[in-house]
């Protein structure tokens, strides 16, 4: 397994970081996929971390959002160190985020507009508030005219349009976007990219 190491990720630290990561390395079996690892990132930034399968790229959102815990280290979200989150306080950490994943993981039975509401019903919004955020979100992301089609009618493009709407419409304090562009065409993937730096 390869790794990301702190020489990766030379930035100086800087003032007011929503993301910071002091010395923190992530193991599996004894082998690092993350090795001494310091980044500071500020609200409002644009980071685009990119390097070879197994690189560790993965585990390095997994370790922010804590579907995994660092071996060593400390990661400060926000000012809050989530080595100190108890199990009770994760739902609500997990809202500063909007994740889309790798594979999207749109729901294969439910409509472009159910997919993307369910972010909100889950925190128990209203529905008038909710149908207005979720067209809102499914326009800036051009796929207000699909909103009932179904996820394995739509392009890949299209169905990273729908999970990035489904990232924004809680209106988090990070985006976290794991390869985003890996299954989609040149122009695509280039939308996709424009689109990212657009709203950072």
């Amino acid at each position: 397994m390869g790794n990301i190491t702190n020489s990766d990720m030379n930035q100086d630290l800087k003032k007011n970081s929503i993301i910071r990561l002091f010395n923190v390395s992530k193991r599996y079996n004894g082998k690092f996929a993350l090795k001494d690892i310091n980044l500071d990132i500020e609200q409002g930034e644009f980071i685009f971390i990119s390097g070879p399968s197994g690189a560790g790229k993965s585990t390095l959102l997994k370790v922010l959002y804590l579907a995994e815990r660092v071996s060593e280290g400390q990661i400060l979200i926000d000012g809050m160190n989530l080595a100190r989150i108890s199990s009770s306080r994760l739902p609500l950490l997990r809202r500063r985020f909007g994740m889309v994943f790798q594979d999207f993981k749109l729901i294969p039975n439910r409509t472009v507009y159910e997919n993307v509401a369910l972010v909100l019903e889950a925190a128990g919004e209203k529905p008038d508030y909710t149908r207005k955020k979720v067209m809102q979100v499914l326009r800036m992301t051009d796929m207000d005219k699909k909103i009932k089609a179904f996820p394995p009618a739509l392009s890949g493009g299209e169905q990273q349009r729908v999970a990035v709407a489904r990232a924004l419409v809680g209106e988090p304090a990070i985006i976290l976007a794991d390869e985003p562009t890996g299954s989609l065409d040149a122009k695509s993937a280039q939308a996709v990219l424009d689109f990212y730096h657009g709203i950072s």
